[in-house]
């Protein structure tokens, strides 16, 4: 059976992370560095990959390039803890220049706002780019929570998020989900 890997250098994240996937019975795989991650797909090609943005030997958003670059159908999921401000100019880059990007998996509730802000600078932002080039597209936006009040999951479908999906996940069906809105 594939493996998750996950990369990222905090070791408490990972092994808590890594404990909760395998206790729902997926295999999981881990790495530290980039380095480490390219061995670990060069040894087996994982189900998906969960990967920081910074890490010691590189950035995450490059990495991902890279994995594009061998496998575009590789499921990538890119995460972490740091403020906006460390990463939003890349991150836009990568949103609205990278075709390959298809959705955006978002939690309800971030460190600097909501996710309905989010939701809205993003589809501003996209708006904007659509002017100076026509064929950006509104990526998918879903949403991941612990949050099962259905007064919250009306206002944000009503708002156009594309899903809105509540813990406990189940992976297999975060996929199937997924794979509905993208094929």
């Amino acid at each position: 059976m594939k493996k998750i890997l996950l990369i990222d250098d905090s070791d408490t994240y990972t092994w808590c992370l890594q404990k909760y996937l395998q206790h729902r019975g997926y295999p999981v795989k881990t790495a530290c560095t980039l380095k480490e991650a390219r061995a670990a797909i060069q040894e087996e090609m994982p189900l998906v990959v969960c990967c920081d943005l910074d890490l010691p030997d590189g950035s995450g958003m490059d990495f991902l390039d890279e994995v594009r670059a061998a496998d575009k159908e590789l499921p990538f999921i890119l995460a972490s803890c740091h403020d906006k401000e460390d990463y939003e100019q890349e991150a836009k880059r990568h949103i609205f220049e990278d075709k390959e990007i298809e959705l955006i998996l978002c939690n309800l509730e971030l460190p600097d706002g909501t996710a309905m802000e989010l939701f809205h600078t993003l589809r501003r932002v996209a708006g904007m780019f659509q002017m100076k080039n026509p064929p950006v597209r509104l990526l998918l936006f879903f949403i991941l929570t612990e949050n099962n009040d259905l007064a919250t999951e009306y206002e944000y479908r009503h708002e156009g998020v594309n899903d809105y999906i509540t813990a406990p996940v189940n992976i297999p069906e975060l996929i199937r989900r997924v794979l509905f809105f993208v094929e």
